[in-house]
């Protein structure tokens, strides 16, 4: 059971996560046509705008605020759903349905996008390539 989910963490995290720090070191053609390697020269450049720093302190502040607030809000809910209160059950049993409908729902959301009778997403480059069919 362990080694399905080991390999989606390494497919869909560290495999991009590691080609994300490879092509840091190298100065992409706009076009895809090609990378010249520049090692440190873009992190220097990086560290060196005063753009950057001032960017990273806001997405280090909203960071730190969203975790806090949606945490306390978090313990908050969890405290008042282990209170034996009047109606706890159905109050328990609302808190874990959002877990319960949101996969059934993004599948029927996937349905309608690719399904290819009359979905969206299969027909999309129809007319780009001339087709006019379009769905």
């Amino acid at each position: 059971m362990l080694l399905p989910q080991l390999a989606i963490i390494a497919v869909f995290f560290y495999w991009p996560a590691a080609h994300a720090v490879k092509s840091s070191f190298y100065l992409e053609d706009p076009f895809g046509f090609g990378s010249s390697f520049v090692g440190f020269e873009n992190y220097t450049h990086l560290t060196a705008s005063s753009e950057y720093g001032r960017i990273a302190k806001f997405t280090l502040l909203f960071t730190v605020l969203v975790t806090f607030f949606s945490l306390a809000l978090a313990l908050l809910l969890a405290v008042k759903a282990d209170n034996v209160i009047r109606g706890a059950k159905t109050y328990r049993t609302l808190l874990m349905w959002v877990y319960a409908v949101a996969p059934p729902v993004a599948g029927f959301i996937g349905l309608l996008m690719f399904n290819q009778t009359w979905g969206r997403l299969p027909n999309w480059p129809n007319p780009l390539a001339g087709i006019s069919n379009w769905a």
